[in-house]
């Protein structure tokens, strides 16, 4: 009874994490599966390269690197 406090919010988090891991996970089969089917249809895409270059994520990784 005395660590009530810290095993409610254990609880809390663990449900949280949960949430999030299982919305991700979904986004990248929806993503995957929408991607497919456009490339399927004909649809031009970019590759992996110009994406990781048009959303700028190459000078967040060079920040955290």
């Amino acid at each position: 009874m005395r660590y009530r406090f810290l095993r409610a919010v254990s609880g809390a988090s663990t449900q949280a994490l949960s949430v999030v891991v299982r919305a991700f996970v979904t986004t990248l089969i929806i993503g995957f599966c929408v991607g497919l089917l456009m490339h399927l249809m004909g649809v031009p895409m970019p590759n992996i390269g110009d994406l990781w270059h048009g959303l700028g994520l190459s000078k967040l990784a060079r920040a955290f690197s």
